[in-house]
């Protein structure tokens, strides 16, 4: 199926695209469907019976499609893994196999992990995931929640880049060897 994306201009990867590590949890009635679970929701704010998966989606200016997935399963179920590991699973398959060209890859902050920022890592590549305020990050080696590194930010902390005529601020990013 990527092979043949790829034949189709509008379709193929371009340089710019990212990469989006995400989970879903499809919603089943039957509870002897092979692979279901019970599993909360935090969009609905419950428990939910079905399939946890978590997937590895491709988007770019003119495309988005899903490039693979893994299916989750509890821990103390066979053939468990961390979503982590199963994201880990889906980056190095679509660098190394599917030759994905992302240089980015996002997710929410259930994916902000030392172990998934390092992999990405190192790969060369970026990452960018949302965080929780009150996570430890390492700054001029004192650990701080990033509620008080963004407090502690002047306007000279912050840099000005134009990335196709869209400007942005940013800041020195926490080392990641010290995300907790």
């Amino acid at each position: 199926m990527i092979r043949e994306l790829q034949r189709h201009d509008e379709t193929r990867w371009k340089k710019r695209g990212i990469g989006i590590i995400d989970d879903t949890i499809i919603e089943k009635t039957g509870k002897h469907i092979e692979g279901t679970g019970k599993f909360f929701d935090h969009g609905k704010g419950r428990f939910v019976w079905g399939h946890s998966i978590v997937s590895l989606h491709f988007a770019d200016h003119k495309t988005s499609y899903a490039l693979d997935y893994r299916h989750y399963v509890k821990k103390g179920e066979p053939g468990f893994r961390t979503k982590i590991e199963l994201a880990k699973d889906l980056i190095t398959e679509g660098i190394e196999k599917m030759q994905l060209p992302a240089f980015t890859f996002i997710g929410d902050a259930w994916y902000l992990y030392k172990d998934l920022v390092d992999h990405i890592e190192s790969y060369k590549r970026l990452w960018i995931f949302a965080s929780k305020s009150d996570r430890l990050v390492l700054v001029n080696r004192r650990y701080m929640r990033i509620s008080e590194y963004c407090k502690s930010l002047n306007d000279s902390d912050y840099t000005e880049t134009e990335v196709e005529g869209v400007r942005f601020l940013s800041t020195a990013r926490p080392s990641t060897s010290s995300l907790l």
